[in-house]
Formats: C-alpha cells, structure tokens, sequence
C-alpha cells in the first residue's frame, strides 16, 4: 500500500463574520511575507557575508512582528509560518536562477491562505469546522479522510476549500507509452 496524497476542493459561501476573519488572515499572511522580506533585504545588504536564512531567522522575525502587530496573536499559527516559508522557498528559487527576486505582496481579489489540520478542525455532514472561523457550510458531503490541511481561498467573490488529504491504496501503473523524438543536432 503507498500513500496517495490529493487535493479535493468546495465551493462555499462564507457569514459576514467568516469574511471578515478570513480578510485578517490574509492581511496578517501578506504582513509576515512582507515584514520578513523587508528584514532580509535589510540584513543581506548589511552583511557581507550573508548566512543562510532559515526558518529559525524567520521565526524570530516573526515573534518580533506579534510584539508590534497584536492582531498577529488571533490568527492561526500554521498560516503565519506558512508565509515565511514561502518566503524561504522564493528565496531559494531566486538563488538558483528559477525565479525572479521576491517581491512585496500586495492587496489581490484572489488570494489564499493554508491551514494545517489539527485537533480542533473537523468535518461534519454539513461542512467543516475550522477554530478560527467557524463552520463553512458545504453544498455537499466532504470526504473523511485522513486530512492533512485545507487551502482556503478566494478569486474575485467566489470562496473555495481545498482539502489535502492521505489516502491509502495502490497506485495503477499505466501501461500506455508514448515515443518523442527529438533532433538535437540543432543544439550543439
């Protein structure tokens, strides 16, 4: 048996309440991307010979920032960290050549925040039970396995739920096979 994980995603109509809560999540995420942004250019220009900044620079930036920024203290863990680590994985990228410079985020009509599953969110027939928001009434059954985190997102007014989950079960190998061809005398 291997471990399959998948994404399955739900269309939902939040409270006003809900979208309010949701709207601090995404103004703390883009507060932490950006403060930590700011510091590590800051540091970097600074330094001249710069140390890897990891998750324990950015934690600490991150505890400094919940000193100055008290709404930092109601918004779920998992989303603040989660916004430094993509920080690092931006960072990352740049430095191998795979992506452009990071850049500041900015207010969006689409945007996104991950939570990651924990004792106090679960799901019922009507919706899932999220702490921090609620319950997000679904038009359908969500499934009921073992869930690993939930995207919560929004594009233009539509909201949606994705859920990361483990699944069990054998893999089908395909047994289709496909023939490309190439010239690569072009290239030398």
């Amino acid at each position: 048996m291997k471990k399959i994980i998948k994404l399955y995603e739900y269309k939902f109509n939040p409270t006003q309440k809900q979208i309010e809560e949701l709207e601090k999540s995404f103004f703390a995420s883009r507060l932490v991307y950006n403060k930590c942004l700011e510091k590590y250019e800051k540091d970097s220009k600074t330094n001249n010979n710069p140390q890897y900044y990891g998750n324990k620079y950015f934690y600490n930036i991150l505890e400094d920032l919940k000193e100055n920024y008290p709404l930092l203290h109601d918004i779920n863990q998992s989303i603040l960290i989660n916004s430094y680590h993509n920080l690092i994985s931006d960072i990352k990228e740049y430095k191998r050549g795979i992506n452009t410079h990071p850049e500041y985020k900015k207010y969006s009509k689409n945007q996104s925040v991950v939570i990651k599953n924990n004792y106090k969110n679960y799901i019922l027939p009507c919706g899932i039970y999220i702490s921090e928001y609620g319950l997000l009434k679904l038009n359908e059954t969500p499934l009921t396995e073992k869930i690993l985190q939930y995207i919560i997102r929004r594009e233009e007014q539509q909201w949606y739920i994705g859920i990361i989950y483990e699944k069990r079960g054998k893999i089908k190998h395909s047994t289709t096979v496909a023939e490309i061809k190439i010239n690569l005398e072009q290239y030398f």
